[in-house]
């Protein structure tokens, strides 16, 4: 993929027009009985480029599904174009509004040009019209900026070129408003470069840009106003040009940071838990650590420099070629040689790709807590309600989920109360954490 030049500094700022490209009058959602989204009203101009901030369970991604027709408003209304928007995601579609979610729905079995046309596939008499699905993905990677084999199988891509494929799928659809969920995540900072770039084409061509990051530097220097959410509601409507990161942070959640970041804790590591010794695998190469009681160890490298993959074999979830691992507990030193000895030693994983590999997400928040806790929550071999009940109240409280409902499924929640659940709804002696950054996490989570 070919780097352009990094992102214009910023420059004027847009003049709303009579007639804005999209726009949410006193929105409200509800789950169950708490507020999502509560009374929020949102005017964005053709071609300006707008951020939505605000902490995990703001109501950011809920706010942002609302206005692409995935789910319908309790009350208030949306307007695209001047025009109101009908109920449904094929209407928000038709109405021209597209949306990058933060995790990707790509079909990873399918091609390309099969994903990026999925929805509105070119067909005659009942056939698909192969050649031009291709020339559609084509112009549509083109716009993009990327290069890649519009035949390729989705499968076989990087994480960056997925995005990227995800995006080219929402331009494909020639868009008035694009809605882009966390997009550079899973990014370099060159791929991320590319991507502003990019955005900064679309915004020239009259597109209007919804932009949610938790990266504020990014919201800088891409974006010209940025709406802040604080538990659902509208906390502030800011100019970018005229405001501060430490103004957003402090209205994001509600209180300043600085002496939180400020507190020097100290560091007084026990004795060795883990111990890694000479592991080799597939992309690791003689690799030998310890993790000690109470200490936290970072592994850090650019994407594909192996940190998932050592931390894999660390704890037999994929084969080792060569090396040991041990677990301690002070008394018993345990050998790990497959992930079941992890676990059974107390071993916590939680993956890169928590949709797909870390939650079950037809299943509720107290079902995905209980399911790497039976043994907890089990008497004489039983599940016991009130055991269960208590661990789900102790992590819901502890994580701070919002809204704090444990019989709302796992699929419905943000990226970050996503993370939360699966990272902190385990009770083992070693936790292993997401590799890269934590998608979708929050400035407070982090």
């Amino acid at each position: 993929m070919e780097s352009l030049t990094p992102p214009r500094a910023q420059e004027t700022r847009p003049v709303v027009p009579a007639t804005s490209a999209i726009s949410a009058t006193n929105i409200r959602k509800r789950f169950g009985g708490a507020l999502a989204v509560d009374g929020v009203n949102l005017e964005i101009a053709p071609g300006e480029r707008h951020a939505i901030v605000g902490e995990n369970g703001a109501g950011k991604s809920t706010l942002m599904r609302i206005l692409a027709g995935i789910l319908h408003p309790d009350e208030g209304a949306v307007a695209v174009g001047g025009v109101p928007l009908a109920a449904g995601s094929k209407a928000a579609l038709e109405a021209g509004v597209s949306l990058v979610h933060q995790e990707l729905s790509l079909v990873p079995e399918m091609t390309v040009a099969e994903n990026i046309v999925l929805g509105s596939t070119p067909v005659k008499s009942g056939f698909i019209r192969r050649k031009e699905m291709r020339d559609i993905a084509t112009q549509a990677l083109e716009e993009v900026g990327v290069h890649l084999d519009v035949d390729e199988k989705v499968g076989r891509l990087s994480v960056a070129s997925r995005q990227f494929v995800e995006i080219a799928r929402a331009v494909a659809r020639s868009p008035k408003v694009l809605i882009l969920d966390e997009p550079t995540a899973t990014l370099t900072p060159a791929e991320t470069d590319h991507l502003l770039s990019m955005l900064f084409r679309l915004s020239d061509q009259g597109i209007a840009l919804l932009y949610i990051s938790h990266r504020l530097p990014e919201v800088f220097r891409l974006c010209s106003r940025a709406t802040v959410l604080r538990d659902g509601k509208l906390v502030a409507s800011l100019d970018l040009g005229k405001s501060s990161t430490a103004e957003i942070i402090d209205k994001m959640v509600g209180r300043e940071l600085k002496a939180d970041l400020a507190i020097k804790r100290q560091a007084e590591p026990g004795a060795v838990v883990l111990s890694a010794r000479n592991v080799s695998a597939p992309q690791v190469h003689d690799v030998s650590l310890d993790v000690r009681a109470g200490q936290i160890v970072g592994i850090g490298g650019l994407v594909g420099a192996g940190r998932t993959e050592l931390i894999r074999a660390i704890i037999g979830a994929d084969p080792r070629t060569s090396g040991s691992v041990t677990i301690s507990d002070g008394t018993d030193t345990r050998a790990i040689t497959s992930y079941r000895s992890a676990v059974n030693a107390g071993v916590g994983f939680v993956p890169e790709e928590r949709r797909t590999d870390g939650l079950a997400l037809s299943m509720t928040v107290a079902e995905n807590i209980t399911l790497p806790n039976r043994r907890m929550v089990t008497t004489s071999g039983l599940l016991s309600k009130r055991k269960i009940n208590n661990l789900v109240s102790d992590v819901i409280t502890d994580v701070g989920l919002r809204p704090p409902q444990p019989h709302r499924e796992a699929g419905q929640l943000s990226g970050g109360n996503q993370l939360n659940i699966r990272s902190f709804g385990v009770h083992p002696s070693c936790v292993r954490g997401p590799a890269g950054r934590a998608r979708g996490s929050g400035l407070g989570c982090q």
